[in-house]
């Protein structure tokens, strides 16, 4: 795989960016939207997690996240409790 270079930055070809060579093996990637559509949750919301560094080996290449294939899917923290059953016992 051949990389641009640009003032120091290193480039990779969008035909080349799902594959990328990390400590001498060849691993898959996702990008944000590819993720989105495999967890079955919106784009915007992998992006967050990703900013959030909630998913595993996550990493920006310019203004695209680059995931991990085999990265798993964060749980939800969003999620909240029913009150009601709290104030029912």
């Amino acid at each position: 795989m051949k990389y641009e270079w640009y003032n120091g930055i290193d480039f990779i070809r969008p035909v080349e960016y799902n594959r990328l060579e990390r400590v001498g093996k060849m691993m898959e990637y996702l990008s944000a939207s590819q993720a989105a559509e495999k967890w079955n949750i919106s784009q915007r919301r992998v992006q967050i997690l990703c900013s959030e560094n909630r998913i595993e080996g996550a990493f920006k290449v310019g203004e695209v996240w680059v995931i991990p294939y085999d990265a798993p899917k964060p749980t939800d923290l969003r999620k909240k409790s029913n009150k009601n059953e709290e104030n029912c016992k």
